[in-house]
């Protein structure tokens, strides 16, 4: 944390330092709080870089703790209070000095009076076990005497799941004996990444190499049988999910201008609708894709890119949003529910959403759901906001606001049973709320940078969510437990889409490819 300015306002003196308005991640993380794996090692990284720092500039923290780890604006990690620094000293010339610190968190040799480099990293180690499991390896009257005499309780006896790897990386960093740990922070930290990236890769099933473009958008059909993929060159490719065997492929959408948004299956499996970035709506025969026989193009989105398309659950209707305008202070977006027999348009529904001033944010409404009568829809918008409407005499029967943090959405999604909505926002973070009272659940922080997709799995108990860093997480619905992550995190950037049985993962990647992973 920077100080840019000091002084002195009569007899008090004063420090100017960065603003951190997200608090500190002891108030992020209250006591008796286990954190994800993915999200431990983003913060370790970020703090260990901030001390390797101060290290090479041969200063000695001496206090680290949760309490001094603040929040930046846009999530990142701010290490304060160097208050009690003290200059590095080479081994042989250390002199006793004045032990400072927090008592669980202390090296032996700090309470000792011998503060080194090292002392950091065993801080470090301590506020890595307490994210981990919960709570500090060392408490009580006695927390001083434990700390210089009594080994830390295995990790594993208090999180049986926990990779021995990471278990072995945090106990060496709470060696009694300064040297018998890493050579310095920055090596601690890479150590605690690399043994938690072990869990990278999970068990791939196939690959379909078959798009020669970015892949925009992917579904499963409704048996799992069958995947439908979608790129930039505007086709549409149709494969087997468990080979990656190609059934056909459309050339077709070449005669539109640009490439497809969006894909779903309707509930029967013998039919695709397509979004489209020229306004068009189409519906497609499933299985005749190769001799280009579409059934209905429906092109009544006449401004933006159509974002997002939902089948009733009888598979007569199809809904449509797609962006019409910018306003003075709002986005002005078009709903559309279609008669998927006739192509006849059913409901119109303009909604008019917000954005914070000097900023026009895209897709506006992010999400579109049907309930189980195939008569109302519901809308998800980037305001918080949540709008249920009859389509069959245009009333609107709710609407519901969720206040959450102070980020703004990037986008939300139902879970299948219709019981909670979750929201990606613009700072790392999926929010997930009470579909009904709006309520904030709970933050999932276990990303190391911006969360681009999630998808639900059918049974509403996982959710998976891909990172722009390419890390695929997968984690427990109802409390947020990281269970595990899946992927090559230098590689899967397009999308990713659960099968219907729940125990595979679909990933678009960046070259061109779609994996098909075991998640089950």
């Amino acid at each position: 944390m920077r100080v840019p300015d000091f002084g002195i306002e009569g007899t008090t003196p004063f420090l100017v330092m960065d603003y951190a308005p997200k608090g500190t991640l002891r108030q992020a993380h209250l006591r008796g709080s286990a954190l994800p794996l993915p999200q431990v090692v983003t913060y370790v990284k970020q703090i260990a870089a901030a001390l390797q720092y101060a290290h090479d500039a041969k200063l000695i923290h001496r206090d680290v703790k949760p309490e001094n780890m603040l929040l930046g604006s846009h999530g990142e990690v701010l290490l304060s209070d160097f208050g009690i620094a003290v200059a590095a000293h080479h081994t042989s010339s250390l002199k006793t000095l004045d032990h400072a610190g927090t008592p669980p968190y202390m090296a032996p040799e700090l309470i000792q009076g011998k503060p080194r480099p090292a002392s950091d990293q065993y801080a470090l180690g301590i506020v890595a076990y307490e994210w981990l499991c919960g709570e500090r390896p060392f408490q009580g009257d006695q927390v001083l005497y434990q700390q210089i005499v009594v080994p830390p309780p295995p990790l594993h006896e208090k999180i049986p799941t926990i990779p021995p790897a990471v278990e072995q990386v945090v106990l060496r960093a709470l060696a009694k004996d300064p040297q018998q740990r890493f050579a310095s922070i920055e090596a601690f930290a890479t150590a605690l990444e690399q043994a938690a990236q072990q869990l990278y890769g999970g068990s791939a099933l196939c690959t379909y190499s078959g798009h020669n473009h970015r892949v925009c958008a992917l579904a499963w059909s409704p048996d799992g049988a069958w995947i439908a993929s979608t790129d930039l060159a505007r086709q549409i490719h149709l494969w087997e999910a468990s080979t990656g065997r190609v059934l056909s492929t459309n050339l077709a959408l070449h005669i539109y201008d640009r490439h497809t948004e969006t894909i779903a299956w309707s509930p029967d499996g013998r039919q695709l609708a397509s979004g489209n970035d020229d306004q068009v709506v189409m519906v497609w025969d499933a299985f005749r894709l190769g001799a280009y026989s579409h059934e209905y193009t429906m092109r009544k989105h006449s401004h933006g890119q159509v974002n997002a398309v939902a089948w009733s659950p009888d598979g007569r209707c199809l809904a449509s949003v797609s962006f019409r305008e910018y306003c003075e202070d709002s986005q002005v977006f078009v709903v559309h529910v279609w008669n998927v027999q006739t192509g006849d348009e059913l409901f119109t529904e303009y909604l008019h959403v917000p954005f914070p001033p000097g900023e026009l944010a895209t897709n506006g409404v992010v999400s579109v759901r049907w309930w189980s009568d195939s008569r109302c829809v519901a809308l998800v918008r980037r305001d918080r906001r949540v709008e249920v409407w009859d389509t069959l005499t245009g009333q609107q029967l709710s609407a519901q606001h969720y206040p959450g943090s102070a980020s703004r959405v990037y986008t939300v999604t139902w879970s299948p049973d219709g019981n909670v909505v979750a929201a990606i926002t613009l700072d790392q973070t999926i929010e997930v709320w009470h579909a009904t009272t709006g309520s904030v659940l709970y933050a999932y922080r276990g990303h190391a940078e911006q969360v681009k997709r999630l998808t639900w799995s059918p049974d509403s108990k996982r959710i998976a969510s891909l990172g722009s860093d390419g890390a695929i997480q997968v984690w427990d619905a109802a409390t947020g437990r990281h269970r595990f992550t899946l992927g090559d995190p230098s590689q899967s950037i397009g999308g990713i889409t659960w099968s219907p049985d729940g125990l595979r993962l679909a990933s678009a990647h960046r070259k061109q490819h779609i994996r098909v992973w075991r998640a089950g």
